[in-house]
């Protein structure tokens, strides 16, 4: 079960040609904090991440205007999404299909039907590592600036309780 406030204010992007799937996973993104935006094919996936920036796209592969892989590939060229976690929802099951998704960029590759605890796990693990990665120094990959200050700002509140004589039984 995600944590509701964990990811707060975080955007996904939810591309499929399907209404139902749409409104299912955006309902359940919704009820756990998250802000969501939807498409209904590549073009206007392409065109929605242009204009929201979103930190997650849900990426079904069977599209019309252009499938799932096409998006996937264009967004990895993109230096402004290059960085953008992608997970693909899709009825593909075959091998070959989920290492083309892979291999066109994908963090993640989900079948459907899925339970959608389940996308709710791999959406929190794809942003949580996603955050990790950016905050990490880029030459030594260790825990960079907003991760120290973070840190540094718990110690102090907690050095603070202790100070004051805060209980802590």
């Amino acid at each position: 079960m995600m944590k509701k406030n964990r990811m707060l204010n975080k955007k996904i992007l939810v591309v499929d040609d399907e209404p139902e799937v749409q409104n299912m996973v955006s309902r359940y993104l919704a009820r756990h904090g998250y802000q969501t935006c939807t498409a209904s094919n590549g073009e206007e996936a392409l065109s929605q991440v242009r204009a929201t920036s979103p930190d997650l796209v849900l990426l079904d592969l069977q599209m019309p205007r252009m499938d799932g892989l096409g998006v996937c590939q264009k967004l990895r060229e993109d230096p402004s999404t290059t960085q953008t976690p992608i997970l693909i929802m899709t009825t593909r099951v075959a091998t070959e299909d989920k290492v083309a998704g892979l291999g066109s960029g994908a963090d993640d590759y989900l079948t459907k039907p899925f339970d959608l605890a389940e996308l709710g796990a791999r959406i929190e693990s794809l942003l949580r590592r996603n955050q990790n990665t950016i905050s990490a120094n880029p030459l030594t990959h260790l825990p960079g600036s907003p991760s120290i200050v973070l840190a540094l700002a718990v110690m102090a509140l907690l050095a603070g309780n202790m100070r004051v004589g805060v209980s802590h039984s």
